[in-house]
């Protein structure tokens, strides 16, 4: 059985807000990438530049459902994972977010990434949360 990585966090936001700040490169240039060659959208590949790392990430595979799903493989490892984001409306104004990062095999290398994956995911929900509320960069 892979290993996977799976957080969930509870975001003061509509699903609508939150869902247009990941796929819309403009609202993600605000907290989390440095470069976003197009906004995220169904048949497309499209890479993401960080400031911190170097080539840029390519994403492919993107499915989308309205304010619900977002889903993409990418290749921000040594190989390429399958990211699942889930947004669903627990009350009025807030909705939960849940992000699967799945493929990691078992191997005792792929345990030490799928950890870091962990972390980069608590920080990328952080500055999504700190961009909505209050349009801040975490990363300045």
């Amino acid at each position: 059985m892979p290993v996977k990585v799976e957080l969930s966090y509870k975001i003061n936001a509509l699903p609508s807000y939150v869902y247009s700040a990941i796929i819309d490169k403009n609202h993600l240039k605000s907290y989390f990438v440095k470069k976003a060659s197009s906004s995220l959208s169904r048949g497309i590949d499209l890479t993401w530049e960080f400031s911190n790392k170097e080539p840029p990430l390519n994403i492919s595979n993107i499915t989308l459902e309205a304010d619900t799903k977002i889903s993409f493989d990418w290749d921000a490892n040594p190989w390429n994972t399958h990211v699942e984001i889930n947004i669903w409306e627990v009350e009025k104004g807030s909705c939960y977010i849940r992000i699967n990062e799945k493929f990691f095999t078992r191997e005792k290398d792929n345990f030490h990434y799928a950890l870091i994956q962990t972390q980069h995911w608590a920080e990328f929900v952080s500055s999504l949360k700190a961009y909505l509320y209050a349009g801040i960069d975490l990363r300045k």
